[in-house]
């Protein structure tokens, strides 16, 4: 057994709009636990067309286990995308992936009716955004192998492209024409969807296609500003966060620029130059999201000391 349990990508603010589907979803399930079942009534029933069970279906989940997996997800890619493009752009975007997942299900599977429920088709495409915005973001594993336990940590373009390799073996196992109760197609579906949309946004942004990692020099003093913020070494992050970003911002490489200025927020004020405040502050611009811009060039003209 190997499930994600948190990655390195920092954020500026709560994320509502992922907070409030965890929330409906859960008081979804213990209204099917406690009063009455809504599999039939909410979720979406191959070959009925176009209807709002398409939506819905992604709030229903088959069971406790079902749902908490799911929001266990959600959560780690929910977050940090939803931080990245703002709330609303965020809730749209989760609302469509959540039909097109379902679609793409209905469509491999219109020769029999099935109910589909769950919001792993949604999710799938977050996990597609994701990748396409912190292509390079660690994220953290724990891992259960006979009777030893224990963590390791992998990029994000090391792991979501081989648990999408999952689901296309799964799928290929299970054969056309049947179905095991996993949705694998709507997970394929979601995912491509997510991927091609942030894929998309990036480019129009400004910001080149993701890559596997950065030009050597700027990745590896990337990693070590990083380290140095984790470490709270502040003699490192006065020498390194400025140099790092301006650097970066040279390449156009957007996320890394900003991933130095959030991952900067725990140690309350930014040891910045004011053309570091500058680049961060355009990085936001660029990849659409004013309100962290403005919290940018708040802090800016706060310019307070390094605690």
């Amino acid at each position: 057994m190997i499930l994600p349990i948190g990655h390195d990508r920092s954020i500026a603010r709560w994320p509502v709009v992922t907070i409030g589907i965890i929330a409906i979803c859960t008081l979804v399930q213990l209204y099917a636990t406690l009063v009455a079942p809504v599999t039939w009534e909410w979720g979406y029933h191959t070959g009925s067309g176009i209807n709002v069970q398409l939506v819905t279906s992604a709030f229903v989940h088959g069971g406790w286990l079902h749902l908490i997996g799911n929001m266990l997800f959600l959560w780690l890619a929910g977050a940090a995308v939803e931080d990245l493009v703002g709330p609303v752009k965020f809730a749209i975007f989760y609302i469509a992936g959540a039909v097109a997942a379902t679609g793409v299900f209905a469509a491999m599977h219109s020769g029999h009716e099935t109910i589909v429920v769950g919001a792993s088709g949604a999710i799938s495409a977050v996990m597609g955004a994701f990748l396409v915005y912190f292509t390079s973001t660690q994220i953290r594993f724990w891992y259960w192998l006979m009777f030893r336990t224990g963590t390791f940590e992998t990029a994000a373009y090391v792991a979501l492209p081989l648990w999408l390799a999952e689901q296309f073996l799964w799928r290929s196992i299970e054969g056309p024409s049947q179905y095991s109760g996993v949705a694998y197609e709507a997970h394929i579906g979601g995912f491509a969807l997510g991927f091609g949309v942030a894929l998309v946004a990036k480019m129009i942004s400004g910001t080149p296609a993701p890559a596997a990692s950065a030009p050597a020099p700027h990745y590896e003093r990337f990693d070590r500003c990083m380290a140095a913020i984790r470490a709270r070494d502040l003699g490192t992050v006065r020498t390194l966060a400025s140099r790092v970003i301006l650097d970066l911002a040279r390449e156009y490489d957007h996320q890394r620029v900003l991933d130095v200025y959030l991952a900067l927020k725990p140690l309350s004020q930014r040891p910045l130059t004011e053309a570091a405040f500058a680049a961060c502050a355009r990085a936001a611009e660029a990849i659409g999201n004013p309100d962290l811009r403005d919290e940018i060039l708040n802090d800016k003209l706060r310019g307070a000391p390094l605690r």
